[in-house]
């Protein structure tokens, strides 16, 4: 998608450049659009064909013409049926419209997101993304679905009452005339006050997407801590930042609306008293000047209509322009994949002089070796860089130098689908996702059958555990996996990985939070796979990491021991430290 970064002081014709040129937002379904648009236009031109037919009506009925009263009543009839399904056509496209429209945006937005580079995602945030997946995108969605035709719409009254205003009477119609600029210099001052604080909204709007959803995910914390009130008060101080800015684009709006009514108010005062002393001197008839009467009316309603919509397009410019510079962004920082499908990989890992970091390096010069059908550990103390170098090996983030090599081929040049299908992680805390958990165990591969689940299942010493549930692999999980165990969450996504069936497993601080049974059970699956499959755990716990067959020591983003846990004792201080350490707290315990 070609995507245009635009600025804008925001003006009202600004305002329309920016979302003309946005157009990209609505390919697919201008068409849809456009016919809307001619119903509309259509419907226009019926209600400013009824103002002439009431005055001849009147005129028929001073002049005793009852064939010709008939004749009118019958025509308005007409109209109003044929305006009638143009509004029921027109009600039923727009909402077809707008629906698929915000289908296919939501889509397209998050499909960015999901390729986006991880380091991006973090930097911006996750509440960032909810305000522009749903104020910004619907605010782009409306202004395209309604308020720009209301400004279609509202320009194509003027024009056409002005022509039939000044076929009239062309002095009322210069009456008229002079309160066009009036309005529409409200509507540019204002447009640019409702833009600023529309800026100032949607960050706001930002905050409080990230800060809700801190707040829901840590309930249990929250609760736990006594921190209900201090938490309540910060939620307060969000959404009454938001009203106050809220109300002030409502006093901003409402000031807008209200000079704008009065100038049209003024100005028909000004048509009816004009028309009046036309009228006495015979230069206007009376069914002219009952025509040219609502005609007023029209033109003054369609031209208050477009200063009310002034804040919706206001609001508009800044969505777009907040949307397009996160899909410029996007564009210049999606994640990189190679085009090489690869099969039957043995499962060797090198780790050739990779280097990382955010603001400060956390991974400097790296250099490991991990051998198919083996099982290999990383130790080290917390922020030592363990579970970052795992990032690296998944491809969360891109290694900032160096290269990392599956079987001699550079993970930058296989197909991501391909790589997805060689190498998965079991994590400390799995996610689990709101559905079943046979779903949970499936994800994609949806041709999976029900012997195949069960098969990984028993494989990860979860079987029996999921068939004593309620309603069995049918349980449905609750949000963040809640009504299940560390140990059972665990077991669940080894089985979703067992299925997959990747040669290589890493398997990332598992047991740090089990009970011992659950950590015999977990052990027991991962010493059954070091046969098949290349295994790579990170752990706190090196009691539970002694059977490797070597081990990596890391401390501050470097390497600084390897070898088996008896070559180790011997040869790193570092690890030794760790170890006794280890036995101290386990002795201190038992006694």
């Amino acid at each position: 998608m070609k995507v245009r970064l635009i600025l804008g002081r925001g003006g009202c014709l600004e305002s329309l450049r920016i979302i003309l040129q946005s157009h990209d937002y609505i390919k697919g379904y201008m068409k849809w659009i456009l016919a809307i648009l001619f119903i509309v236009m259509v419907n226009v031109v019926l209600n400013i064909v009824q103002p002439i037919l009431w005055g001849s009506m009147l005129e028929s009925v001073i002049k005793l013409e009852i064939n010709q009263f008939v004749w009118l009543i019958f025509w308005l009839m007409a109209l109003y049926i044929v305006e009638a399904i143009g509004l029921y056509i027109q009600s039923y496209l727009s909402t077809s419209v707008n629906e698929n429209l915000t289908y296919a945006m939501k889509e397209r937005f998050f499909l960015k997101i999901a390729n986006y580079q991880m380091r991006r995602i973090n930097k911006m945030g996750i509440g960032d993304v909810l305000s522009h997946l749903e104020g910004d995108v619907q605010a782009i969605i409306d202004v395209y679905t309604n308020q720009l035709l209301n400004v279609v719409i509202g320009v194509f009254k003027a024009l056409i009452i002005g022509t039939i205003a000044f076929a009239i009477s062309w002095p009322l119609a210069i009456v008229i005339v002079i309160m066009v600029p009036l309005n529409y210099i409200i509507m540019n001052k204002f447009g640019e006050l409702l833009k600023g604080i529309q800026i100032k909204l949607r960050g706001n709007m930002d905050n409080y997407y990230s800060s809700t959803q801190e707040y829901l995910i840590g309930i249990k914390s929250v609760k736990s801590l006594g921190a209900k009130t201090f938490i309540s008060e910060k939620f307060k101080e969000l959404i009454r930042n938001n009203k106050f800015v809220g109300i002030r684009i409502g006093k901003l709006a409402a000031a807008s609306t209200g000079l704008s009514g009065f100038v049209n108010f003024f100005t028909q005062l000004l048509v009816f008293s004009l028309g009046m002393y036309l009228l006495v001197n015979g230069r206007l008839t009376f069914p002219l000047f009952v025509a040219f009467s609502s005609y007023s009316v029209i033109l003054s309603g369609a031209l208050l209509e477009i200063t009310q919509i002034n804040p919706k397009l206001q609001q508009a410019v800044v969505s777009i322009q907040r949307i397009n510079k996160v899909l410029h962004d996007m564009e210049e920082h999606q994640e990189h994949w190679g085009k090489r499908d690869v099969e039957n990989i043995q499962g060797n890992v090198t780790i050739r002089d990779v280097s990382f970091g955010f603001e400060e390096e956390l991974l400097h010069q790296i250099q490991m070796k991990f051998c198919a059908n083996h099982k290999y550990a990383i130790v080290g103390s917390s922020g030592s860089g363990k579970s970052t170098l795992f990032n690296l090996l998944l491809k969360i983030y891109e290694v900032d130098s160096g290269h990392i090599y599956i079987d001699d081929i550079n993970i930058n040049d296989i197909r991501e689908d391909s790589f997805r299908n060689i190498i998965s992680v079991v994590e400390q805390e799995p996610t689990m996702f709101h559905m079943s958990i046979r779903e949970n165990i499936i994800m994609e591969r949806k041709n999976t059958t029900f012997d195949e689940i069960r098969n990984a299942a028993l494989k990860a010493n979860i079987d029996e555990e999921i068939l004593n549930m309620p309603e069995g692999y049918d349980t449905i999980i609750n949000g963040r996996g809640d009504n299940l165990s560390v140990g059972q969450k665990q077991r669940i996504a080894l089985a979703r990985i067992l299925l997959k069936n990747p040669r290589i497993i890493l398997f990332d601080e598992v047991t740090s939070a089990l009970d011992n049974i659950s950590q015999e059970l977990v052990n027991e699956t991962i010493n059954n796979l070091r046969k098949d499959h290349t295994i790579i755990v990170i752990s706190h716990k090196i009691s539970n990491i002694i059977d490797s067959d070597e081990i990596y020591v890391m401390n501050n983003g470097r390497i600084i021991g390897n070898g088996t846990h008896s070559q180790l004792l011997t040869r790193c201080e570092h690890y030794r430290d760790l170890f006794e350490k280890e036995m101290r707290v386990a002795m201190e315990s038992y006694l």
